[in-house]
């Protein structure tokens, strides 16, 4: 894994400190951008996060973003402590939880007020289930169903992949991230017996071969999988658009590209899309 995974002397405090501290610390080490800073600290000091907060007593049908912001934040710190115990690397754990920037960046767009959203998804992230590792997010996960062609069985052990929101997912990022995972799995993880990584995605839809370049990225990356199962979705247009897109108000959204462009006016004359699942050998 080369020099980004050796564990160096840890930057990040482990100092006895109030929540309040705690939960500053992590908003600047995640680096949350300055828009943000009015909002969080009035939020801040306005509120009290209980020291026993901790993913196993959490509500996770919160619908207060800004405490489930506060309280994802004092969480990070026993994160960290899982990370440590492990020996992973505080590079990793950095770049995993900034996830959480980016779920409170889409949701207090939709919301016009500070607020962390998905707070469920990010309970892998909390529990040190889903890494991110370059370019992509790597997970603990199993197989849905029988795949002989692959010798899987439902329940077999995989590495599920995610594509986090970001940067375009080129080839090479991608290469990078999967030869970074295969090492990670097996250094930090040797038990961990699998054989396949997986991805259920909008991307993988076969349909998207009439909508995008032979060139495209998208595809590039959807190539590297077998998919084994689709099912119906609208996933594309809230990943396109915004995370409150629906197909009732599609028409209402401003469109940033050639592609979203394509798609939208497929979806308004009819064309329904698939988040379809795909295996391949690691």
């Amino acid at each position: 894994m080369g020099n980004e995974t050796i564990m160096k002397t840890s930057k990040i405090a482990s100092d006895n400190i109030n929540s309040t501290a705690i939960i500053e610390k992590w908003y600047k080490l995640l680096e949350f951008p300055t828009e943000f800073d009015n909002e969080f600290y009035s939020c801040l000091h306005s509120n009290e996060i209980l020291e026993n907060t901790c993913i196993e007593n959490f509500d996770f049908n919160s619908t207060n973003g800004k405490i489930n912001l506060l309280s994802f934040l004092f969480m990070c710190e026993k994160v960290k402590t899982i990370y440590q115990q492990k020996n992973i690397p505080e590079n990793v754990l950095l770049d995993t939880l900034k996830d959480i920037v980016n779920w409170t960046k889409i949701y207090s767009k939709i919301k016009n007020s500070l607020y962390l959203g998905e707070i469920a998804w990010l309970k892998r992230h909390m529990t040190a289930r889903l890494f991110r590792l370059g370019r992509l997010q790597f997970a603990f996960g199993v197989c849905p169903i029988d795949y002989p062609k692959f010798t899987l069985k439902k329940g077999d052990n995989l590495v599920e992949v995610h594509i986090p929101e970001g940067e375009k997912i080129c080839v090479e990022s991608c290469e990078r991230s999967f030869s970074l995972a295969k090492e990670f799995f097996d250094k930090y993880f040797p038990n961990y017996d699998y054989t396949c990584f997986a991805c259920e995605s909008w991307l993988l839809d076969k349909k998207l071969n009439n909508y995008l370049d032979s060139n495209s990225n998208i595809l590039k990356f959807a190539s590297r999988f077998e998919v084994i199962e689709e099912q119906a979705s609208n996933s594309i247009i809230k990943y396109l658009f915004s995370w409150d897109t629906t197909r009732e108000n599609l028409n209402e959204k401003n469109c940033t590209s050639a592609f979203a462009q394509k798609i939208k006016n497929a979806v308004l004359n009819g064309e329904q899309f698939h988040e379809c699942f795909g295996v391949f050998k690691k």
